[in-house]
């Protein structure tokens, strides 16, 4: 939790210095292998996240890949 609590700061400084200094990265999408395990999926797949979900009904009916690691759709 501490280690958690820590990550999120850290995160949250960093962005509010980069948009200080006028980057447009507030709600720039997460790039996956650096968010935390409860990151809302939309925060990383953006307005891609409709699409990936249909696609995985589609190609993976009996999720399959629900049993690998990664983030779930």
């Amino acid at each position: 939790t501490v280690m958690q609590e820590a990550l999120r700061q850290s995160a949250a400084h960093l962005t509010a210095v980069a948009v200080s200094e006028g980057q447009d990265v507030a709600d720039a999408a997460l790039y996956g292998n650096y968010a935390l395990f409860d990151t809302d999926l939309s925060r990383i797949y953006g307005d891609n996240l409709g699409r990936l979900r249909e696609l995985k009904a589609q190609y993976d009916p009996g999720n399959v890949m629900g049993l690998a690691g990664g983030w779930k759709f």
